[in-house]
């Protein structure tokens, strides 16, 4: 069951059994040696200072772990964020400058005040209208995009401006290979194979935290060092309070920046609160954690941190080390607190290209590869859609792919609604009351009986069928030498619309100008309204509960008539 009231306070708190302090302890400080680095690295590779990324695990790590649902999931700057951001920002101001921050922080208000309207309005739902094959292209997509940018600075060369397209980017990358570093290229790909390796045979290990400590000592005590930039420093302390400074049309244009980011975010940040809420058998409520995404944007852009959504990695990490609750993200947060408090200092010392790889490294199982070949084997029709959205987000831009990717997924259910199952009844009738023979391409040359047809179409009846339906009938008609009955199989017919419904009163017309007559068998309660409403009305006794009870009225039928010519 979902919690019946809407953004309460407190749910994701509460622990389903025992609480165990020292656990939560250990799982918050694993927490926050994942959030340092990643949310250092998204902030630079959107091109905002490093305590923009910093700042968004304190005010909205703690928000969310009051309002949310969710025991399990975990909120940050991503992929996702990091992508739609940079290239929403960057056509109005330059990355890096104060008015570039001040839109970075008017994105994250309006983020909030979206989410927050899709809880109270129960939009959560919506989620499941959004296909696995949308979601892996747009994320794999806005992934590559990201990584592209990464690989930039794991290679210590400059390409263009974050507004630039996916083929500029790598076109620059390619262009500015010859000059590219080697000693920063040794701290960027080595961090993403420390990581990596961590991650696959020590997955309890924080292997981000490990990478970026070990590649940062060897930049400040070895030769490793000379030529890698470092992260611009910063002075430590609470962020500032406010409202960014923005124009009431710079408002208006980041509208459709914020739609993207919250539409997305809640895709993603709702499948993964549902994907842990079922492995532990737990409830959960999108609505409560939309609205909890909601509260947890306008706590970012009222503290200075850049919007967030879910982070799967975080979430991950949580629950491998056995957090039970959102008490680990508040106790990660505070150790983020001492981290800006203490050791600002330190953040300075650290190799831009070790927080690239970081953040590559958290990328790669985000490019969906896998689940792209997954597609492949599975449903092609699927794996296209998918294709084609990842490269529409690199070529044409997250927001058009977007455009793109639902107007192919609505071809494709019309596409497959406008071709369902369809078939007769076979002549062995005694051993099922549906034995039906499928076709594709044809309808075999047979009747139940001599003279009756029984024709079953499996699927809604609408617009995009309603002529392949006519036409199947009219074969059946001309093919069936003196058809007596035609009877509608309607178990399977869900809906029908006024198209469907002018295409079944031209069957009912084509079927009594044969010189038989038309009937329906299974018809459910709402069919049977459908038909009545459009003034579909068979015969009394040509409305059956059954196809046998069809077949077994025309065989008394027949009967009769052979009783009545012996008397005669």
């Amino acid at each position: 069951m979902r919690p019946k009231q809407p953004l309460s306070l407190g749910d994701g708190l509460r622990h389903p059994g025992p609480w165990h302090p020292l656990t939560e302890l250990a799982v918050g400080v694993t927490l926050a040696a994942l959030i340092v680095p990643l949310n250092i690295g998204y902030a630079q590779a959107v091109g905002l200072p490093p305590e923009i990324g910093l700042y968004a695990g304190l005010a909205p790590v703690i928000v969310f772990a009051l309002t949310s649902s969710s025991r399990h999931l975990m909120i940050g700057p991503g992929a996702s964020v990091a992508a739609l951001l940079g290239a929403g920002l960057a056509p109005l101001a330059a990355p890096g400058t104060e008015h570039y921050v001040d839109l970075a922080l008017a994105t994250a208000l309006l983020c909030g005040a979206l989410f927050l309207v899709f809880g109270i309005l129960r939009l959560g739902g919506l989620v499941r209208y959004l296909s696995k094959a949308v979601l892996v292209g747009f994320v794999g997509g806005l992934a590559t995009a990201v990584l592209t940018g990464q690989l930039a600075v794991m290679l210590g060369v400059r390409v263009g401006g974050g507004g630039q397209r996916w083929v500029g980017t790598i076109t620059d990358l390619v262009q500015e290979l010859p000059d590219s570093q080697l000693r920063t290229a040794v701290v960027g790909f080595g961090t993403v194979a420390l990581v990596l390796v961590l991650r696959h045979f020590w997955p309890a290990v924080p292997g981000s935290l490990v990478a970026l400590v070990l590649f940062t000592m060897l930049c400040a005590h070895t030769g490793l060092g000379d030529g890698v930039a470092r992260v611009p420093s910063f002075e430590g302390g609470a962020p500032s309070v406010g409202i960014p400074h923005v124009s009431r049309s710079e408002w208006v244009d980041l509208i459709p920046v914020a739609l993207a980011i919250s539409a997305l975010g809640l895709a993603e940040g709702l499948m993964l609160a549902r994907t842990y809420a079922r492995r532990h058998g737990e409830a959960e409520d999108p609505d409560q954690d939309a609205g909890a995404l909601g509260l947890a944007n306008l706590a970012a852009g009222l503290t200075s941190a850049m919007p967030v959504g879910s982070s799967s990695s975080r979430t991950a990490s949580v629950d491998a080390g056995g957090g039970t609750s959102q008490a680990s993200a508040l106790i990660g947060a505070g150790f983020v607190v001492i981290v800006i408090l203490g050791f600002s200092d330190l953040i300075a010392k650290l190799p831009a290209a070790a927080l690239a790889g970081i953040v590559a490294a958290a990328l790669l199982s985000l490019v969906g590869v896998p689940e792209l070949v997954g597609l492949y084997r599975l449903r092609k029709a699927e794996f296209v859609i998918a294709v084609t959205t990842f490269a529409g987000v690199l070529v044409l831009g997250p927001l058009r792919a977007v455009v793109l990717a639902v107007i192919m997924s609505a071809f494709d259910v019309v596409r497959r609604a406008s071709h369902p199952a369809s078939g007769l009844l076979g002549p062995d009738t005694t051993q099922s009351d549906a034995l039906m023979r499928y076709t594709r391409s044809g309808l075999p040359r047979m009747a139940s009986l001599p003279g009756l047809v029984i024709y079953r179409f499996a699927g809604a009846m609408f617009y995009a069928n309603a002529d392949s339906m006519t036409g199947e009938v009219a074969d059946i008609v001309a093919s069936t030498p003196e058809l007596e009955w035609f009877v509608l199989d309607a178990e399977a017919v869900v809906d029908i619309d006024p198209t469907a419904a002018d295409a079944l009163a031209d069957i009912e017309a084509m079927v009594t100008a044969a010189g038989a007559r038309f009937g329906v068998t299974r018809a459910t309660e709402p069919t049977k309204h459908l038909l009545d409403h459009y003034g579909i009305t068979p015969d009394e006794d040509m409305v059956f509960v059954s196809n046998r009870h069809a077949v077994a009225a025309y065989r008394a039928l027949h009967a009769g008539r052979g009783s009545s010519a012996e008397a005669g």
